[in-house]
């Protein structure tokens, strides 16, 4: 058996190269959406062919899975840095940064792509398998490691992370659908608000609710 110190050198490259394909149909997905997608246009962008797209990704639907996801982790990958940076923040803090985030156009872009093909997969779940259960709970195991490090109960860390991602994809599909970026900020902020409180009662021995 060959131990990963005796791989041969080739194969890094090969490895590097799966990985930028990936940003950039991931990049591609995020500007143009998926709802029309086709291997040929997608390819040409990319400038291969639609045998090389499916040689790294083995079909459209598991191209399309593996964009989503990467797309995803990029916003959890945001939210760690900004918890890196200012790790004295309380989770208002981190949640009104992400909503700062999000307030921007381009990045709302990943948002809308992310509800695209959720909606897919509930419409034809052939479509886009699985996409939906690991956007979800990726969110919420990152909220529990956050509410964690604020020092909330495991006992309460599952509700609560839930809560609280369940009221961000609702705000921020009112949003998206509605354009009314005043009244949704307005009721995150106050939600955010709510959360730090909620939890320092928490933190104190009262009522999580």
């Amino acid at each position: 058996m060959v131990t990963p110190s005796q791989e041969p050198n080739v194969s890094r490259p090969t490895v590097d190269l799966a990985a930028d394909l990936l940003e950039r149909v991931t990049d591609h997905f995020i500007e143009h959406g998926v709802g029309d997608a086709s291997l040929r246009p997608l390819a040409a962008s990319l400038g291969m062919s639609t045998y090389k797209l499916l040689y790294h990704f083995g079909s459209k639907e598991e191209l399309i899975r593996r964009a989503v996801l990467r797309a995803s982790q990029r916003q959890v990958e945001e939210v760690r840095k900004w918890i890196r940076v200012s790790p004295s923040a309380t989770v208002g803090d981190i949640m009104n940064a992400y909503w700062n985030w999000f307030l921007d156009a381009r990045n709302q872009r990943t948002t809308r792509l992310l509800f695209e093909t959720g909606g897919m997969a509930l419409r034809a779940s052939s479509m886009v398998p699985n996409a939906l259960e690991p956007l979800l709970l990726g969110g919420i195991d990152l909220e529990e490691e956050i509410l964690a490090s604020a020092g909330i109960p495991r006992k309460e860390r599952r509700a609560l992370a839930t809560l609280i991602c369940s009221a961000c994809w609702g705000l921020q599909f009112d949003l998206l659908a509605t354009g009314d970026d005043v009244r949704t900020t307005a009721a995150w902020r106050l939600f955010a608000r709510d959360v730090d409180e909620r939890i320092e009662r928490i933190k104190t021995g009262g009522a999580a609710m």
